[in-house]
């Protein structure tokens, strides 16, 4: 598990990936979500980050198969 309270970094470039992820469906499949809400959610992050109130966790999975 990662975690930050600040938007640089790896929380800056996931959370960039899901925005581009989730306006690319927007663009994609209208209805599913909007572009707007989308840049709505993405602006009240920034502005949570600017007031300190920003928290990214992310939990990782790692998978290890061996051949035998």
């Amino acid at each position: 598990m990662t975690s930050s309270t600040e938007l640089t970094g790896h929380a800056a470039r996931r959370v960039g990936d899901i925005r581009e992820a989730l306006l690319a469906t927007a663009q994609r499949e209208p209805g599913l979500v909007q572009a707007d809400e989308v840049e709505e959610r993405y602006a009240a992050i920034k502005q949570a980050a600017s007031t300190g109130s920003f928290f990214f966790p992310e939990t990782a999975v790692i998978v290890v198969a061996h051949r035998t």
